[in-house]
């Protein structure tokens, strides 16, 4: 989120962002960050990890299943920045679903996607938690010309 904020010249205007994905108090960071500088619609598949006061703090929130489309609840919306970070792994159709936000991207806007490194496939494996890619089993998409060891 702080990597955005160079690239966001005009902070005096309000800045649409959609983050999708928007668990583990995503919307708290962006708010300490940007305050009421930004439009902030949340987006996740289900409420993991977001708590009331996440809640509180979007101004629009949506359950959304990426990989059964689910985009026309944006119709008519156009964004500054789409912030799509840790989701694609998630999903088996990442680079569509990613392609078909930025049909939302308002011109000159930003899209931030962050995925595992490639190099997390070597963490050693942690119990009860992730911290190698395979660990989690929600992974879909696999590092391409890796094997799962």
């Amino acid at each position: 989120m702080r990597l955005l904020k160079p690239y966001i010249k005009d902070l005096e205007k309000l800045i649409k962002v959609v983050d999708i994905g928007c668990g583990n108090h995503s919307t708290a960071k962006f708010r300490l960050l940007y305050d009421d500088k930004i439009y902030y619609v949340g987006i996740d598949k289900e409420k993991y990890n977001i708590s009331e006061n996440d809640l509180g703090l979007m101004d629009k929130f949506l359950l959304l299943d990426l990989e059964h489309g689910g985009l026309s609840k944006l119709y008519g919306e156009k964004f500054d920045v789409i912030y799509f970070s840790h989701v694609i792994e998630h999903i088996s159709n990442g680079l569509e679903v990613l392609k078909n936000f930025r049909t939302l991207q308002n011109r000159g806007g930003l899209v931030y996607v962050e995925t595992p490194s490639e190099g997390s496939i070597y963490f050693p494996k942690k119990r009860n938690s992730t911290l190698n890619f395979y660990d989690d089993p929600t992974h879909k998409a696999d590092i391409p010309g890796k094997q799962h060891r």
